[in-house]
């Protein structure tokens, strides 16, 4: 009644040059993408499945991991545990619960590409990201980071409650339908201001899908429609505060105009010092006066604005194909995904759309990418295939009057509000491939 099986893993990763022997940015041979470091993971893991009775069984699994940044702090537990129901032959239930953890990169934990000088030294002390450049509006005074605090990142974990099902209707027809609770906490989140990852907020979803197939000898169809939204997440609540250095700027500077007149845009500089490094050149360092609190939150820039739909998944999605075989050796498929509306970007469209900005809609109209082939399997090994994808993808220009330009778009998946750009790159392409085995 009972299968088990259990297991231990040792792993090193030996961090540092890359397949041609360097470590270097940029070619300078002195600034480490990346701190040399050997990291060890050790792992004890189990997983088994037990016969209660005909009808029902249970599936459970658990391992521990020991990473070299999370073993001071015990490392990571994650278990699985499902029941498995079948009431009766051609219908299962499933009922699973279970948790998964992700640690930091090298580039999170250690010293690196962006928190080294170009003589390999740390910046524990204020620093500006372009050094060696005229402190100006791009040229961001960055506070500086020590060990402790690059090791103090904890792992992500998600925590996943889903209750899911196999329905044989007929012979031909199946259905399953799927629910599952999913809680995201101790988020890892890049931030400009900080310029490194950052442990900060956490979100809730729910998702929904259901999908329903159909099979002959001749025919097979497949419908899939996903529902996925936050929950029981509010994205105001979910800021994190940092204590950074203050850094004071000084009055606008006053630049004459070539040809009379002075140029009162130029940015305001923020105090500074200069030095010069061992070969001689001029390096600017930003003076900080003080501190402040600055306030980081991922979960409302870069997951939900609203907390009710993501910004950059769409809140319905269907999908659907079709094949059909008229013969032996061809096969006919058609296929089609529809994205119905970003309603997550509403509150940062809408402002836009007020000013005459043309967003196509994309916060209420579905967007559509098909997709078709035929295959053909010929004699002597030889199969061939012609495709063409995205045909509604059709470049008729950016005008308000082209009906298909939201199915060419894509969007920004991650970053910030203020990134709000739509690529038009779906655009129709057509291909052909030829395999010949031998």
């Amino acid at each position: 009644s009972l299968q088990l099986a259990a297991g231990a893993e040792q792993r090193f990763d030996d961090i540092g040059d890359d397949l041609s022997g360097r470590n270097s940015k940029q070619e300078m041979g002195k600034h480490r993408i990346v701190a040399d470091i050997l990291y060890s993971n050790t792992a004890l893991y189990t997983e088994g499945f037990y016969d209660v009775y005909d009808a029902l069984g249970v599936a459970f699994g658990a391992r521990w991991d020991g990473h070299t940044r999370t073993i001071d702090d015990g490392g990571t537990i994650n278990g699985k545990l499902a029941f498995v129901y079948t009431p009766i032959a051609g219908h299962t239930f499933k009922l699973i619960g279970q948790s998964s953890s992700n640690n930091g990169s090298a580039d999170n934990y250690e010293f690196g590409r962006n928190t080294l000088d170009d003589r390999n030294r740390p910046y524990t002390t204020p620093h500006y990201e372009k050094p060696y450049e005229l402190p100006g509006g791009n040229s961001n005074a960055i506070s500086g980071v020590t060990e402790d605090q690059l090791h103090e990142l904890k792992p992500e974990k998600v925590y996943s409650f889903e209750l899911t099902s196999m329905h044989q209707i007929t012979s031909s027809l199946t259905f399953s339908p799927s629910i599952s609770y999913n809680m995201v906490q101790d988020l890892f989140a890049w931030n400009q201001g900080l310029f490194r990852v950052v442990n900060a907020g956490s979100y809730n979803h729910l998702d929904l899908e259901a999908e329903l197939a159909y099979t002959t000898s001749k025919v097979t169809v497949g419908l899939n429609h996903a529902f996925q939204r936050p929950i029981n997440t509010d994205p105001d609540e979910e800021a994190v505060t940092f204590i950074v250095d203050r850094f004071t700027r000084d009055s606008m500077a006053i630049v004459p105009r070539t040809g009379g007149g002075f140029d009162t845009s130029v940015v305001q500089a923020a105090n500074y010092k200069t030095a010069r490094d061992a070969d001689g050149k001029t390096y600017y360092i930003p003076v900080a006066n003080g501190k402040k609190d600055y306030t980081v939150n991922p979960v409302k820039e870069q997951i939900t604005a609203d907390g009710e739909h993501f910004l950059s998944l769409a809140t319905n999605i269907t999908k659907l194909f079709v094949d059909y075989r008229p013969a032996s050796w061809v096969t006919l498929h058609g296929d089609a995904r529809v994205f119905w509306g970003l309603a997550g970007r509403d509150s940062i469209y809408s402002a836009d759309e007020k000013k005459g900005t043309n967003n196509w809609d994309v916060t209420r109209d579905a967007m559509a990418k098909l997709d078709a082939s035929v295959l053909f399997d010929l004699p002597s090994n030889l199969r061939v295939g012609l495709f063409v994808y995205n045909i509604l993808g059709v470049d008729e220009g950016t005008g308000e009057n082209n009906s298909l330009a939201v199915h060419t778009l894509r969007w920004q998946q991650t970053g910030t509000p203020d990134q709000k750009d739509l690529y038009a790159v779906d655009l129709r392409s057509y291909a052909v491939r030829i395999d010949k085995s031998f």
